[in-house]
């Protein structure tokens, strides 16, 4: 067992250090993927140099992809502000000083990050980053040493899960009456992804494999402990003097707005028995919002601080939507696609399909567009070999979370937090990968959809 953990160490030393020289900032990788994407479109296809070019334009401002976008803004803003909320932070400091070594504390980090995926994505990248780095904060106040990056790592680990759990993009979409591909698929309930065994089974393996591994990646030299300034704390409160400051600080008048997104939830789960959707899944995590927080004012606030780290994903999504505008107009991704499912048979293809996914997945770092991308492939494919719409499903969010764990985009909020670089963590994560690859493949080929 100690030789494994120390080849293990190994592994994790070099994959940092290859990582720390080549991982270029995330934004000039969309740019080199876009070149590539240009390039291969008018070699590979009927594609001309400006038709190509004219595919990016179209995808750039496409309108279902500013839905997704303000979808996934909303999202992220207010799992930021969720995971800030007074009595989440206090539960999450409470557990941060728990661990005595710091292998411990790296595969605490980890669990937390994938219990958090399985809630939101979005609660994932922000409250793993912010676990992460309080669980070194109190470890330096007991001067045990954690290597930071792998710390934050660790905190992002759960983005190899996510799509597992309840903001799985491609899961809802399916899920919601109107999709793209209700005339063809109909309408797949959560319950037959998700609820599947072979996701429950992936999920439970990956939570138990990718934890050990990456805690035992953590160095026993040369830790890189490095801790941001403490987060100060408004101690000063100003007792409200003015109708306008009572209002802003009334915990009874936030609880009574509560009401509204509470009516409407009962409404919808309940009453009229619809299922999970990304919209809904929204306005779940708005309410929670206003029930953690005691006055509007602290919440807004919270609001307010949680947007500003929204506009690094923002800025970024547009070129990804041309790069996808791209891949799709000109029939690169069909093509692609279309490789992988001609070579498949029933026993390869939910590897290829995953590698095929994962690869899609680096282009266009966004499962439900990836999903529009390429869902009707992924479910001719699946019915022709055999397979079932859901295994189809599936096979879409294996691939796009697992190569989470080396394209960089929606790190950036974790990053924002913890003050490190993507190249600082894609060497840890990068190793994950190639495991969690294993796992994800052995499911879907042996057990039922």
């Amino acid at each position: 067992m100690k030789q494994i953990q120390k080849k293990l160490q190994t592994l994790g030393v070099a994959a940092g250090s290859f990582s720390e020289k080549y991982i270029p900032d995330p934004w000039i990788l969309a740019i080199f993927l876009t070149l590539i994407a240009y390039s291969a479109s008018v070699l590979l296809t009927d594609a001309t140099l400006w038709g190509t070019l004219t595919a990016w334009h179209d995808g750039f401002w496409n309108q279902k992809i500013l839905t997704l976008i303000a979808q996934f803004s909303i999202n992220l803003i207010l799992c930021t502000t969720l995971a800030k909320a007074p009595p989440i932070e206090s539960f999450l400091i409470k557990i941060a000083k728990i661990p005595k070594s710091a292998f411990f504390a790296i595969f605490l980090i980890s669990i937390v990050s994938i219990i958090l995926s399985l809630i939101s994505w979005a609660l994932c990248i922000v409250g793993g980053a912010l676990f992460a780095q309080e669980v070194c904060r109190q470890a330096h106040r007991r001067e045990l040493k954690i290597h930071y990056p792998l710390a934050i790592a660790a905190g992002y680990l759960g983005m190899i899960t996510w799509g597992c759990g309840l903001t799985s993009s491609a899961a809802l979409i399916s899920s919601t009456p109107g999709h793209f591909l209700e005339k063809s698929i109909g309408v797949i309930a959560v319950s037959q992804t998700l609820g599947s065994t072979a996701n429950i089974v992936i999920v439970l393996s990956l939570a138990l494999v990718c934890p050990l591994l990456m805690a035992s990646m953590h160095p026993k030299s040369k830790i890189y402990e490095f801790l941001p300034p403490e987060e100060k704390k408004d101690t000063n409160r100003k007792i409200p003097k003015t109708f306008s400051e009572k209002i802003e600080n009334s915990t009874l008048f936030l609880k009574f707005a509560a009401f509204l997104p509470i009516s409407f939830l009962v409404n919808y789960y309940i009453i009229q028995g619809n299922g999970l959707t990304i919209d809904s899944m929204n306005l779940v995590f708005l309410t929670a919002v206003m029930l953690t927080y005691s006055t509007p004012k602290n919440m807004l606030l919270k609001l307010s601080q949680a947007a500003s780290g929204v506009w690094s994903i923002v800025f970024q999504f547009p070129f990804y939507a041309g790069l996808m505008g791209m891949i799709k107009t000109t029939g690169l991704g069909l093509l692609i696609a279309q490789f992988f499912a001609d070579i498949s048979t029933p026993l390869t293809w939910p590897t290829l399909g995953i590698l095929f996914q994962g690869l899609l997945n680096v282009f266009i770092p966004s499962g439900g567009t990836q999903w529009i991308v390429s869902g009707e492939v992924l479910v001719n494919t699946s019915e022709a070999l055999g397979f079932s719409y859901a295994h189809a499903v599936l096979v879409e969010i294996m691939g796009d979370q697992l190569t989470n764990m080396i394209q960089p985009m929606w790190a950036l909020p974790a990053l924002a937090i913890s003050g490190l670089q993507a190249k600082n963590i894609m060497g840890y994560t990068g190793v994950i990968m190639f495991f969690a690859f294993i796992v994800m493949a052995l499911g879907l080929t042996f057990l039922p959809v």
